[in-house]
């Protein structure tokens, strides 16, 4: 009989213990279920509907993603680099009331635009640029000089 007593007190603790785990196990089940989101939604509604709202949040950031680098290929070709210089050609005017004028893209290819402003009127040119260098028209040092500037933007 003294030899049981060890089991008894082993089986008695074992039961406490399952016991124990049981109501536990029960207690948390009991919790989940009863768990809710806005207008009483159980907790797997909510999460299903969380996890849908990341997929279209993917798949619309997929589309914009897409949307910026169609805009970015495009935008290559606007004006994107300016530059001004004011000058005067001529001893006989005063002030520097002509300019000259680059436009460039990304690429550095545009226009370069000449105002020359003298006593008997004033004259507006137009010269391509391609890759920031004079393309069918001879650049003066002016010209030459906006055409560097906008270059380096």
């Amino acid at each position: 009989m003294d030899s049981l007593i060890p089991f008894f007190i082993s089986l008695s603790v074992f039961t406490v213990w399952l016991l124990l785990l049981t109501y536990l196990y029960l207690d948390s089940v009991r919790h989940y279920k009863n768990l809710s989101i806005n207008r009483g939604e159980s907790l797997d509604k909510a999460i299903n509907l969380i996890f849908k709202g990341l997929e279209q949040l993917h798949n619309e950031l997929g589309k914009e993603k897409a949307r910026i680098l169609d805009l970015e290929k495009a935008q290559v070709r606007n004006v994107q680099k300016v530059s001004l210089k004011r000058f005067n050609p001529f001893d006989d005017t005063g002030g520097n009331q002509s300019f000259t004028m680059a436009m460039l893209d990304a690429n550095n290819d545009g226009v370069v635009f000449s105002s020359l402003h003298g006593r008997s009127g004033t004259r507006i040119y137009a010269k391509p640029i391609k890759s920031g260098m004079q393309a069918d028209h001879e650049l003066s040092e002016e010209e030459q000089e906006v055409v560097n500037l906008a270059s380096k933007d």
